[in-house]
């Protein structure tokens, strides 16, 4: 008699590695979506002054002309 456990079988083991990835591309997208979406609502009511200071490299910060 053969022996009944041979090992995986290479198709199933080739099905499985396959639905495992297309998962985790799945859970990538969402999870990726769910982050912007989470940071647009934390940036709400934030204050923004991140465009102000680019415009002369040179000046002085605001905080240090104290």
């Amino acid at each position: 008699m053969a022996p009944k456990n041979k090992g995986e079988n290479s198709k199933k083991a080739a099905g499985n590695a396959k639905k495992a990835e297309a998962a985790a591309q799945k859970d990538a997208v969402a999870n990726a979506k769910k982050s912007k979406e989470e940071e647009q609502e934390w940036s709400k009511g934030a204050k923004d002054d991140s465009k102000k200071y680019i415009q002369n490299k040179d000046a002085p910060l605001p905080y240090n002309q104290y």
